[in-house]
């Protein structure tokens, strides 16, 4: 409605019920993160606890909700592995295209920066092209 772009800050979902908590917090995780990735005016999702019990207090304050990405031990949780499937799997465009008679190639992807490796014949060529909202995404490449 204000037309401004809308970020989400200091997420903490906690995992404090044992195994079943973390496959809760990550199930949790990745429905919210779904819901945010869908608003258009969505700019930024920040995750406020790396590591379990690191938060303010230690595990006597907010670190006690073991609401971390990794445990105390480093370890991956299930919510590392399910937002790393959201973000550099299912959200992380991999395309390969060939022109058309006219040279022509078009892709839809997701916005952000992209490297694009052109070949003719078996010279690759390499050049950076910006997918953004609210732009005319054409990009014109030249060959040599």
């Amino acid at each position: 409605k204000f037309g401004k772009p809308l970020f989400i800050t200091e997420i903490t979902v906690p995992s404090t019920l044992g195994t079943d908590g973390e496959a809760l917090q990550a199930e949790v995780s990745a429905n919210l993160y779904r819901l945010w990735f869908s608003v258009p005016a969505m700019a930024g999702i920040t995750w406020w606890n790396l590591c379990d019990g690191a938060a303010w207090g230690g595990t006597k304050g907010e670190g006690k909700n073991l609401a971390g990405l990794i445990d105390d031990r480093m370890r991956e949780k299930p919510v590392y592995q399910a937002l790393y499937q959201l973000i550099r799997r299912e959200w992380n465009t991999q395309v390969r295209a060939e022109t058309d008679a006219q040279g022509k190639a078009a892709f839809r992807g997701f916005y952000g920066t992209y490297d694009v490796v052109a070949v003719v014949g078996d010279k690759p060529q390499t050049f950076d092209i910006v997918l953004a909202k609210d732009a005319v995404n054409t990009h014109k490449m030249m060959l040599e």
